[in-house]
């Protein structure tokens, strides 16, 4: 699990995640609940915790049993999947600016091995639904054939 980076924000103030071009500002602060505004790319997913699904967990997409199913996913689905990897490594990317400004190299190191795991991981997730997009394709292509 990577470090935590712990801030503290007064009202109106942000956060800024410069790799992702994406805000969080604080919007108001009202008993025990903190109001955040989230301003950023559409390609930037932002979930609450309790929402999301076992789906939306790295390790368990990687899991065998994620890729030997069957279900056959949209587009729409990967995208959102493949945005979602992407969004990681460039939080990892972030993350790794600040531990090498703090002079922390021992973490950083470990920093870099997660972002190129997750590279790593994301080439093979490309090159599977690339091979089903080309698979896809050439079984519903028309035969020809001359006379």
């Amino acid at each position: 699990m990577p470090d935590m980076l712990v801030l503290s924000r007064r009202l109106k103030e942000k956060i800024t995640f410069p790799s992702i071009q994406t805000e969080v500002q604080v919007l108001g602060i009202k008993g025990g609940q903190v109001r955040l505004g989230i301003e950023g790319p559409p390609e930037v997913t932002v979930l609450r915790e309790e929402i999301m699904g076992p789906q939306e967990n790295w390790e368990a997409e990687q899991s065998d049993a994620a890729r030997s199913s069957t279900r056959s996913e949209s587009s729409r689905e990967i995208q959102h999947r493949i945005r979602n990897r992407l969004n990681e490594v460039g939080l990892h990317l972030a993350i790794l600016r600040q531990q090498l400004r703090r002079d922390q190299a021992a973490v950083a190191d470990a920093t870099i091995s997660r972002i190129e795991e997750d590279l790593r991981h994301l080439r093979l997730e490309l090159e599977e639904e690339l091979a089903k997009v080309g698979a896809g394709r050439s079984e519903e292509a028309p035969s020809r054939s001359r006379s």
